[in-house]
């Protein structure tokens, strides 16, 4: 990401890096790597339901219900 910072892919790297951490149970990196998709590129639903899933982990679940209100909508 260092090496090409304009790269318009870099919401997926973000986004795989979200998922990622989130498998190893690091759990607010994960969510900083998702909230940094989601800003790159706004409404993906992969990127949401998981930041869904990981708000719900984390105990944050009105934000977690907010944000799966606004993907199911």
């Amino acid at each position: 990401m260092r090496l090409s910072p304009r790269d318009p892919s870099r919401g997926y790297w973000f986004g795989f890096g979200g998922f990622a951490e989130l498998e190893l149970r690091n759990f607010d990196k994960a969510i900083e790597n998702l909230l940094h998709a989601e800003t790159l590129h706004p409404g993906q639903p992969r990127t949401q339901l998981t930041l869904v899933a990981a708000y719900a982990v984390t105990g944050r679940m009105d934000e977690a219900r907010a944000l799966l209100s606004k993907v199911q909508q």
